[in-house]
């Protein structure tokens, strides 16, 4: 998949190369404030996350600080009113009255205590003066535990009245105080202040509702005292209700879709605040988009005034480079237009000007016929050195020796032409008999030349014979050897080369009995084999075969060895070949 894309990649590249420099450096100036500005805004966006992120986790504190407070100070407005109801056994005892006795008779019974006190006791008093008292009081329930009854009194209703059955859970925030017989001080019922939600949580209502935050009180017991639910899901809701229940921890789940910041104060009471990631993803994103809206709109304007700027200078070279084209093509006549430049650009045309009909003078009188000339010299040349014309001559040669009965001659002729033919065709590969035929003819061309002085020997195995290999590969190392190696003052100059299998690889090996390698120069090779960016200096023939095996083969080795008389090279290899040569 990736290699399809270099190709493309390449010719969007050769394209970016052949554009103008003004046109390239006003692309680079785009990209770069295009991306100047696209760091900004992702900056901002992040940025603007952090501090929505922040922001609710103070708003949710302030909620809870909000609730924590209001409850403190009515928790004090609730002691004055417990004095009242059940701070005494008269008191109580009028509560029960109410509870017990017919109207008719808690009349009679109130009457009696006005007579008795000067006192007004009546129920209906004291709770119509606890909705003109306190602010934010929108109900207020009573319960004894001995009754099926309980007081209800509202703001509809501030007098109070008898109600049958149990209590159900009231709408708002919930203030609970135990009454506690004054006797035995065990508790014998409760009563319940309730205030409005609005109230309750004062200037931070509408934080609560635009920030999807949900607020939760909660007794010792678990009984809840005060909800409100904003962007919380029912099933979740009843989820988070039941673990406080059943004094759980709150399930992982919702603490994946939700803030959740929980706190236990001395008072016994548990406050759970839920805020929803949902609706602070929806308002990072759209700040998020504004931003980059805001910043696609900079970009476009900043980059159509770029392009503004550039456009006039671009249209100045793009007629300059036209008519150097034009030039170019061998339209010596064509000048360029200078009232369509300006500044230095106005300069540069004039000079071009100038030079180009310059230029045409001087061809006119000199270059023209200077050109005929060495058109004619080098095609006499290229006659000169034809290759066919070589390969003929020497084929001459050879057929003229052998009729005059000289065949170590014809030999001679034949071996070196075959060399030639190899050395100056246009193929990259050969197979291993064919290099090592073509070596064993440039030897025997060298044991000519130093009769009985050069013995050799060549070794390969029938598997091999039509292994491809890169051409050249192997006739360098025996250049080497004739080259640095062979001592001419001896008789006894030999050199042989084998290709085997061995253990599932490949082994070539090139031995001497030549002047050897010093040890020094053996390990600056060993080295420089380590190391492809260097280049090999007077050992150019070792790095070319090195390097190129090397890319030929997915598993190459080449060592050399040599004790002080005679070098040996080792060429391990396999059969696969490198992807990228198949």
């Amino acid at each position: 998949m990736i290699e399809s894309w270099v190709p493309m990649i390449q010719r969007i590249k050769q394209l970016y190369k052949n554009e103008y420099l003004i046109n390239r450096l006003m692309h680079l100036y785009s990209v770069l404030l295009a991306g100047i500005i696209f760091i900004a805004v992702v900056a901002l966006c992040l940025f603007a996350n952090y501090t929505n992120r922040k922001n609710l986790i103070n708003q949710v504190d302030v909620v809870e600080n909000q609730l924590e407070t209001f409850i403190s100070n009515k928790a004090e407005s609730m002691s004055q009113m417990y004095m009242e109801l059940a701070g005494s056994y008269a008191a109580l005892e009028n509560v029960r009255n109410y509870i017990a006795l017919s109207p008719e008779e808690y009349f009679a019974y109130t009457d009696k205590f006005w007579t008795d006190y000067q006192l007004d006791n009546r129920l209906s008093t004291i709770l119509n003066g606890f909705f003109s008292t306190y602010v934010g009081l929108e109900e207020f329930y009573i319960t004894l535990d001995d009754s099926d009854k309980y007081v209800k009194a509202d703001r509809q209703n501030q007098n109070g009245m008898k109600m049958n059955g149990n209590l159900s859970q009231p709408s708002g925030l919930t203030v609970k105080r135990f009454i506690v017989d004054p006797y035995d001080f065990q508790p014998i019922g409760a009563i319940y202040s309730v205030f409005s939600k609005e109230i309750a949580l004062g200037s931070v209502s509408d934080v609560v509702r635009d920030a999807g935050i949900s607020a939760f009180v909660f007794d010792e017991k678990g009984t809840l005292l005060f909800s409100e639910s904003n962007h919380l899901a029912k099933e979740d809701q009843q989820e988070m209700l039941d673990a406080v229940l059943n004094s759980k921890e709150i399930p992982n789940e919702l603490a994946k879709r939700y803030f959740i910041q929980k706190k236990h104060t001395s008072r016994n009471l548990s406050y759970i605040i839920l805020a929803n990631r949902s609706v602070l993803m929806k308002k990072s994103f759209s700040e998020s988009l504004l931003i980059f809206l805001v910043g696609l709109l900079l970009a476009s304007v900043l980059l159509v005034i770029l392009r503004r700027t550039f456009k006039r200078y671009l249209r100045q070279v793009a007629s300059i480079v036209q008519i150097t084209q034009t030039v170019g093509d061998g339209n010596l006549k064509a000048r360029i237009d200078t009232s369509k430049v300006q500044e230095e650009l106005y300069e540069l045309a004039t000079s071009i000007n100038f030079m180009v009909a310059s230029l045409d003078q001087f061809i006119k009188e000199n270059y023209a016929l200077e050109i005929k000339q060495r058109d004619a010299h080098m095609r006499a040349l290229q006659s000169q050195i034809n290759p066919h014309f070589l390969y003929n001559t020497l084929e001459y040669i050879r057929m003229y020796a052998l009729s005059r009965q000289q065949e170590e001659l014809a030999e001679v002729v034949y071996a070196f032409s075959a060399l030639l033919r190899n050395n100056t065709n246009q193929e990259k590969t050969t197979t291993l008999a064919k290099e090592l035929s073509f070596c064993e003819k440039y030897v025997y061309l060298y044991q000519m030349r130093y009769p009985d002085q050069v013995a050799y020997h060549f070794q390969i195995e029938e598997s091999l014979k039509d292994l491809q290999i890169p051409k050249f590969t192997i006739q360098p190392l025996i250049e080497n050897y004739f080259v640095h190696g062979i001592d001419y003052t001896r008789y006894d100059n030999a050199i042989s080369v084998k290709a085997l299998r061995k253990d599932q690889q490949i082994m070539i090996i090139v031995s001497d009995n030549g002047k050897g390698i010093t040890e020094q120069r053996l390990q600056e090779i060993r080295q420089r084999f380590m190391d492809s960016e260097e280049s090999f200096e007077t050992s150019i023939g070792l790095k070319n075969v090195h390097e190129r095996l090397k890319h030929w083969f997915e598993h190459f080795e080449m060592t050399i060895e040599s004790g002080g008389c005679g070098t040996t090279i080792l060429l391990k290899m396999d059969d696969s070949r490198r992807l990228d040569d198949v």
